[in-house]
């Protein structure tokens, strides 16, 4: 530690004595046989291993000039991996803003530059193509609320990559004791998470299932005017860009900022008409769909450089690296 903190029980502080250096033992836990010991003696639900057990955890350690030779080792190569890791995880922010910008710009600007615009009335839309209409929310989608009394169907779960199934078989995250009188979704509804307007998400729905009764659910008047991919990018755009946080009232701080059901009928939305609503949309995924094949690529160039730092890591502290080898070389 490079200051003094106080911390939570359920952590340990491993404090080592004249024989051991500090980051030796630092880069040791960090190591896989550390991870394999912890492995094999945890225990309980939750998962851990007590302070008695991890006393008796085996620790190879050679000579305190061995120790630091390969503490300089790794630290060297560490930093270099870490500096290559940092790069690519600020490349990702890049490409995740440019991706919010063409969304943005495509659903509130349209595909014609040189169109003729107007000023929507709108401050978080701007100024809109001539031939697009505003409307209320209510003038577009109904919200719907239909309890489903059987347990046939699979929970959806609102995420930040959007609607998910639920695996109920596993103890994660909140579970219901019942999911009888869950509100039905079906495919093409739009659910959204209306009582947190911070991490909430917004989803059109490819699956038939429930969700909680504590979301909002609503669906086009009429679909075959409009084009649900549009309006998901849209309104998610109002998430990403904390405009529907903007109408909500409630306790931020606990995370329940609530956008009320008259507040969000009342909202105004661009209509831009349905073939301007495909064209849009279609570009979108073009352009997202690359930018997301490139998140990808760099995320497991990423994962990559960490097995990697991993193994160098487990390696040298087991001795298995020739670290007299690498200091020669540098030297000459």
């Amino acid at each position: 530690m490079s200051e003094d903190v106080a911390f939570v029980n359920k952590l340990c502080c491993f404090v080592p004595n004249n024989l051991i250096v500090n980051r030796f033992l630092y880069f040791f836990i960090l190591s896989k046989d550390f991870g394999d010991q912890f492995v094999i003696n945890t225990t309980g639900l939750i998962g851990g291993v007590s302070v008695s057990v991890l006393r008796n955890f085996n620790i190879t350690i050679p000579n305190y000039t061995k120790q630091l030779q390969i503490t300089d080792f790794l630290d060297q190569k560490t930093n270099f991996i870490n500096k290559l890791t940092s790069d690519k995880q600020d490349l990702i922010i890049r490409l995740k803003e440019y991706r919010q910008t063409i969304i943005n710009e495509a659903v509130t600007k349209g595909l014609d530059k040189n169109g003729s615009m107007k000023d929507s009335g709108v401050d978080w839309i701007g100024k809109v193509p001539a031939s697009w209409n505003i409307y209320k929310i209510r003038r577009v989608f109904d919200i719907v609320k239909r309890p489903y009394m059987l347990e046939d169907r699979p929970v959806l779960s609102i995420t930040q990559t959007g609607i998910k199934v639920k695996d109920i078989t596993k103890n994660d995250g909140q579970l219901a004791q019942s999911y009888v009188g869950y509100q039905e979704v079906n495919v093409g509804d739009f659910a959204m998470n209306g009582m947190d307007l911070l991490t909430g998400n917004v989803d059109c729905s490819i699956y038939n299932g429930v969700t909680s009764p504590d979301y909002r659910v609503f669906r086009f008047k009429n679909s075959s005017k409009m084009n649900s991919d549009y309006y998901k990018y849209l309104f998610q755009q109002c998430y990403s860009r904390r405009i529907f946080y903007k109408f909500g009232q409630g306790v931020s701080n606990l995370g329940r900022w609530r956008l009320q059901t008259e507040v969000f009928l009342d909202f105004n939305i661009p209509v831009p008409t349905v073939d301007n609503q495909a064209k849009i949309s279609n570009y979108i995924n073009s352009k997202t769909n690359k930018i997301n094949s490139i998140v990808n690529s760099i995320e497991q160039q990423i994962a990559k450089l960490q097995e990697y730092k991993k193994a160098i890591i487990s390696e040298a502290v087991a001795g298995k690296i020739k670290i007299e080898e690498h200091i020669s070389r540098e030297v000459i």
